[in-house]
């Protein structure tokens, strides 16, 4: 089975994640789709916004309805900081037959280099990376030693789970950025009303 390994925050999930997801979907012909929240990201300061339960909501309704896209909760069981390395080696264990891709949005893959173990990652699933805006920057040449790299070039989508949560503090239009569930969600729940420090 060719399976994506998609992981992140997803403070909240919005249409980027979406966006990339069927991109990946159809250029490496997945079979499925594992959307995996992080306890805590070892590259981010502080903790996300939304508890644990609400990101996994969040992404709970952004999955409905489609099939190969599953949820999948080990980083934030695992609690602490989630390393992606801990992640495919336990997926590897569990799925011995699978091959495995790696979905990156750019701002991820600029940071690559600093991962845990970045070489191991690569000796198990293949980086599938696209980009979020329309900008003349170079890829950066982090990978430069890695022959499995997939560069996905989209239709830019200038949207991020920071510049949602920015908005809804500002009182600014934030709708769009999400799924309407995911709205729906927010505002029920009164998420991200008030910006965190740290």
């Amino acid at each position: 089975m060719r399976t994506g390994v998609f992981g992140g925050t997803f403070d909240p999930p919005h249409k980027g994640h979406a966006r990339l997801a069927r991109m990946a979907e159809r250029a490496c012909a997945l079979d499925q789709i594992l959307f995996i929240p992080c306890a805590r990201q070892p590259l981010k300061a502080g903790h996300p916004e939304a508890s644990a339960a609400h990101r996994c909501a969040m992404l709970a309704l952004s999955l409905d309805g489609k099939a190969n896209w599953l949820l999948d909760t080990r980083e934030v069981e695992r609690r602490g900081i989630s390393y992606t390395v801990s992640t495919l080696e336990s997926l590897r264990l569990e799925r011995p037959d699978d091959t495995f891709f790696l979905l990156l949005g750019e701002d991820s893959f600029d940071n690559f280099a600093r991962w845990r173990q970045p070489r191991r990652i690569i000796e198990i699933a293949t980086l599938v990376v696209a980009k979020r805006t329309q900008n003349n920057k170079k890829w950066p040449a982090t990978l430069a030693w890695s022959d499995s790299t997939i560069f996905l070039r989209p239709r830019p989508l200038d949207v991020s789970s920071s510049g949602v949560r920015a908005r809804i503090a500002a009182g600014r239009p934030w709708e769009s950025m999400v799924l309407p569930a995911v709205a729906r969600y927010i505002n029920r729940q009164g998420l991200y009303k008030q910006r965190r420090s740290g």
